[in-house]
């Protein structure tokens, strides 16, 4: 069980002008553990390290009684506590909302003690019926598994319902699924996003942005972290090192989060600049240059997603380009479009798969399977025709 428990005097740290409060405590190993609080008032620094100290000390009592515990309270108890303190803003907030949307609402209110495999495998039937992902069903078993190994470290019982369990394949995506963009539609876009008024004023401050996209295939995130120091106009190359991302708060509000590395390891890369992305780019330049971001607001802020997504539907809806007849539609099919123009044009796979930095080049394959069949069947009718 936890011992000394307590919450040390706030003192200030002049260099940051913030304030902040240490918790500590020695867990089941009698290894010391502590927790940092910092805010700019002191008050509010003390208080959420004493709410802390009081969850920790109420936490730890409820497992002397988990025979009575239910999941969600140890689970509750489990994500603010020492697993958790290092992670990025996104992560918690993907921990928290996989376990308030798929995990709680099947199991939140069973004893944690009492369950079982089959319990598990009702909840990834469930999902797998929902039409989720199965990166989405992995997540689900991780964190669950890494609830119970929790558990197991601090009480010593040892229990773990997700232990050989399988999870379902993915399901290879359907074409109604690629959301893309045809060549008539992609220079109607263009035309809107780079148009201007009467006066010479763009109407779309950013607008160039969406023929970056088109043109480089970087994901948002990408582009909203893309910082002038990676682009080099020389080379004509962009790095992707850092991405941002919108992640929803405690208190339920959207913030973008700013991650000093890409997606993943295989994100980071060179993605090459054509003409086209190379003008958006020196549009871009003259808009916010003075800035160290590409993407940023009048008032140096980071662009958030929503505003970026939100415009992308404006460019739609004044170009004309109606999408009624296909799936949810946003930003990210301007990357599909530009994979698609890859493959139309007989680019190797491996080269796609490297350019839009995917992890595996499975994944390139399993997405785009339907338009390598389509550019193979194009070929071959206009061979048949030939001859």
């Amino acid at each position: 069980m936890l011992k000394n428990v307590r919450a040390m005097k706030p003192y200030k740290e002049k260099s940051k002008n913030l304030w902040k409060c240490e918790v500590l405590w020695r867990d089941h190993r009698d290894k010391s553990c502590r927790k940092v609080f910092a805010s700019v008032k002191k008050s509010e620094t003390l208080r959420k390290a004493e709410e802390f100290r009081d969850e920790l000390i109420m936490g730890s009592t409820q497992l002397a009684k988990s025979d009575d515990i239910t999941f969600k309270n140890y689970a509750d108890f489990w994500l603010k506590g020492e697993d958790n303190m290092d992670l990025k803003p996104t992560s918690f907030a993907r921990k928290k909302q996989v376990l308030e949307n798929h995990i709680y609402p099947h199991i939140g209110d069973f004893p944690l003690t009492s369950i079982t495999p089959q319990d598990v495998k009702s909840i990834m039937s469930k999902l797998e019926e929902q039409g989720l992902s199965g990166s989405t069903m992995k997540k689900v078993r991780e964190i669950i598994s890494q609830i119970y190994k929790n558990y197991r470290s601090t009480t010593g019982i040892d229990l773990d319902p997700t232990y050989n369990l399988k999870i379902p394949k993915t399901k290879v995506r359907d074409k109604s699924d690629i959301c893309y963009f045809t060549p008539e539609e992609c220079k109607k876009i263009e035309a809107e996003a780079m148009r201007k008024y009467g006066t010479g004023k763009s109407v779309y401050r950013l607008g160039a942005a969406f023929v970056l996209l088109l043109h480089t295939g970087l994901r948002a995130g990408e582009l909203l972290g893309l910082a002038w120091k990676n682009v080099n106009f020389e080379k004509n190359t962009i790095s992707v090192v850092e991405t941002s991302v919108s992640y929803q708060d405690e208190d339920g509000t959207y913030r973008m989060h700013l991650q000093k590395s890409a997606k993943t390891k295989n994100s980071i890369r060179h993605v090459p600049i054509d003409n086209a992305a190379m003008k958006a780019l020196v549009n871009l330049r003259s808009v916010t240059g003075d800035e160290k971001y590409v993407m940023t607001t009048p008032k140096g802020t980071l662009v958030s997603y929503h505003t970026l997504n939100r415009t992308f539907h404006n460019i739609l809806d004044a170009a004309k380009i109606d999408i009624s007849d296909r799936s949810p539609i946003g930003v990210h099919a301007l990357r599909h479009t530009f994979a698609t123009e890859l493959f139309r044009k007989g680019i190797d796979l491996k080269t796609i798969s490297k350019t839009m930095g995917h992890t595996e080049i499975s994944i390139t394959a399993d997405i785009y399977t339907h338009i390598s069949q389509e550019t193979l069947a194009e070929k071959l009718a206009s061979k048949l025709n030939q001859e």
